[in-house]
């Protein structure tokens, strides 16, 4: 699949990318539409995370592959997929300080470079 990789400070590059295994509880998406935020920009822009990395992940898609124990989602389903999703109840969320939370940090969408990357690429048909 291509992807738009991070390779460094304002280094973009469309690459060739292995698709992502996944794992049984989670779903690979054939992405439709991806946005980038401004947190990603400026982390572009200042080289604030080390490379490689994908970023985007206002993303929405097509279930392609899912993992033996997801339950409720079926392939060829469309999804609107969400980058991080606090558990509400730490007393990190408690606080709104949901990039702390434990499980903010575990969940996210991934491209396969690394658990933090984003979805901002293409698999081929």
């Amino acid at each position: 699949m291509r992807a738009v990789v991070y390779r460094g400070r304002n280094d973009l590059r469309l690459e060739d990318v292995s698709v992502p295994r996944i794992g049984s509880q989670e779903l690979l998406v054939k992405v439709a539409a991806c946005g980038v935020c401004p947190t990603d920009i400026k982390k572009i822009q200042y080289a604030t995370v080390p490379p490689p990395r994908i970023f985007g992940h206002e993303t929405a898609g097509t279930i392609v592959r899912r993992g033996a124990r997801v339950r409720g989602y079926s392939l060829g389903d469309r999804v609107a997929l969400h980058h991080h999703i606090p558990c509400l109840k730490c007393h990190a969320c408690r606080h709104h300080a949901f990039a702390q939370c434990a499980q903010y940090k575990r969940t996210g969408i991934t491209a396969g470079l690394n658990r933090r990357a984003g979805a901002m690429l293409s698999m081929s048909a």
